[in-house]
């Protein structure tokens, strides 16, 4: 709804009829959530030699 309806926190929160700091917490840990699941897939997918890469580069 904040992404692609462009909603703001209070029209979330009047839709859903939570608080407006709870639709935040929602929204931060939706986020969250979808970050470690888009980085899973990405590892999942990734070649060998680019895990690699990256393990090196974390590592510095």
């Amino acid at each position: 709804m904040r992404y692609l309806d462009d909603l703001s926190i209070a029209e979330i929160a009047s839709i859903i009829q939570k608080t407006r700091n709870n639709v935040r917490v929602l929204l931060h840990r939706s986020v969250s959530a979808l970050k470690d699941i888009l980085e899973e897939e990405e590892n999942k997918y990734c070649s060998y030699g680019a895990q690699q890469f990256n393990k090196t580069i974390e590592e510095s």
